[in-house]
């Protein structure tokens, strides 16, 4: 219980540093290191959460797919910044352009099958526990 307390004010606290360092200082590389330690974190988070109830297992992989999206995100201004002191092509530049856009679609369809699947699951079907509670 405490273990999973613990890791959950661990995360909350990189997660309010990551800010500071990407807009305020502008330390790309820093904050992409920070949000990749709080993916893994909100993983053991998500295992510990899980054991206790199933809606914050789903919460925490939503939150967790987010994550992976703002990473992508941090590592293409991460290259975008290398690539302009590398002094690269125009052409590597609109090849990264891509990348984030192909992502964002990728991260748009995955939310519209997400809900059109939870449209046409039956009641109860995420984790709604309040049946098994015997009173």
């Amino acid at each position: 219980k405490y273990k999973s307390l613990f890791l959950f004010i661990l995360m909350l606290f990189f997660n309010y540093i990551w800010y500071p360092l990407f807009f305020g200082g502008g330390m790309f590389f820093i904050a992409l290191i920070d949000i990749l330690v709080m993916i893994i974190l909100s993983l053991a988070i998500r295992k510990l959460f899980g054991k206790i109830y199933f809606t914050a297992k789903l919460i925490m992989t939503v939150y967790i797919i987010w994550l992976i999206y703002a990473a992508l995100l941090n590592f293409a201004v991460v290259l975008l910044n290398w690539l302009q002191l590398r002094r690269r092509t125009y052409k590597n530049f609109i090849l990264l352009l891509n990348f984030v856009k192909i992502s964002g679609i990728i991260w748009y369809m995955g939310n519209v099958l997400y809900v059109i699947r939870a449209m046409f699951a039956p009641s109860g079907f995420y984790g709604d526990r309040r049946a098994d509670i015997k009173s």
